[in-house]
């Protein structure tokens, strides 16, 4: 066991390893003259090689819709997504309007982006996307997760 200890820190060594902080912010996809006020704005990575974990917490004080509309985002992340799949986080959100058929949402990295966006899940085959009407003037969103770079 000692020798698969050794081999597992050896190989450890030889993976590019950072860690750091990031400013992540909500937006529309059509921002028109929304504006946010934030009470926290966090977000912290570590990378492995390609492979990047994440947190972030967003929490609002003030938010005006104004003529913006459509899906909320957050980013952006530290890294681009690769091409290659949807990656679904787990998120936990506070004073946020869920529409009425959604169970739970969850935090999807569509590939080549350094995007979130919310997509509730309404049935087995349905998803619904947060928009700007779920948001309040006290909403917060914790996001944790992992995807690639490319």
């Amino acid at each position: 066991s000692n020798a698969t200890g050794q081999t597992l820190a050896n190989w450890l060594q030889l993976i590019d390893e950072t860690s750091g902080v990031f400013v992540p912010t909500l937006s529309l996809k059509t921002p028109g003259t929304s504006s946010f006020t934030y009470s926290d704005q966090t977000g912290e990575f570590t990378t492995l090689g390609n492979l990047v974990f994440f947190t972030i917490r967003v929490a609002l004080t003030n938010f005006t819709i104004g003529s913006g509309s459509g899906v909320v985002q957050i980013g952006p992340l530290p890294f681009i997504s690769a091409a290659s799949v949807n990656v679904v986080c787990p998120c936990t959100m506070q004073n946020i309007t869920y529409n009425g058929s959604v169970s739970w949402y969850s935090a999807i990295i569509s590939p080549s982006t350094d995007l979130i966006t919310l997509a509730g899940q309404v049935s087995t085959t349905t998803q619904i996307l947060l928009n700007a009407a779920g948001l309040s003037n006290t909403s917060i969103i914790l996001v944790s997760g992992t995807y690639f770079t490319s």
